[in-house]
């Protein structure tokens, strides 16, 4: 008697659930869909159908708030070319120093001029010069580092507290990369330093 009516309420129980069931035809518009399942047995919130469409207009991006360290003065910005090169800081409109990018030594001299020093020398067919840059890659590291040294005793920036904005060339190997940081953290010890080739800087 048990087993009976436990078959007789599972088959009960079966009829009902297939008379929930929406009767949806083959060829059936939306519409028809969409009023098979209202009429169907309510569903879970979750899986519910809606008319709503999703939203897909677009949303400015959410503002993030972005710390400013304003301990470290501004940094140095350094644009070295073959023949000339540029110095300043971060912010300013123009360079606030300009001149060869090059050290000179007068014949049976052991003197050295460098940068704008060469100026003293009206006949420049008397000074032995050194290019650090030759076609804008760096091959001679101790004249660069005697130009640097100069141009940041001009725009009037210390290296171990500020940061460096330098440029390169695009073609510049990675030996010349390396030798150029090693010249910027070591001898000059900055704290960071970002590099951009040259055209990319004139264009912007």
């Amino acid at each position: 008697g048990a087993a009976h009516s436990r078959l007789s309420s599972c088959a009960l129980e079966t009829r009902v659930a297939k008379r929930a069931e929406p009767r949806i035809p083959r060829r059936a518009s939306l519409a028809s869909v969409r009023a098979a399942l209202a009429d169907s047995t309510p569903c879970h919130p979750r899986f519910r159908h809606t008319d709503r469409r999703p939203d897909l207009t677009p949303r400015p991006p959410r503002a993030r708030a972005v710390a400013v360290d304003m301990s470290h003065p501004p940094a140095a910005v350094l644009d070295g070319g073959s023949y000339e090169i540029r110095a300043g800081l971060a912010g300013d409109d123009n360079p606030r120093y300009v001149a060869p990018n090059c050290t000179a030594r007068p014949k049976q001299q052991l003197r050295v001029l460098v940068a704008d020093e060469i100026y003293s020398i009206k006949n420049h067919a008397q000074l032995e010069i050194s290019r650090p840059l030759e076609r804008g890659i760096l091959t001679h590291v101790g004249a660069q580092r005697d130009v640097f040294a100069r141009c940041f005793g001009k725009i009037g920036t210390e290296p171990r507290d500020s940061r460096c904005f330098v440029t390169e060339a695009v073609v510049a190997p990675p030996s010349a990369r390396k030798a150029m940081d090693e010249l910027l953290f070591e001898d000059f010890g900055f704290l960071g330093r970002v590099r951009a080739p040259a055209p990319v800087c004139a264009a912007v």
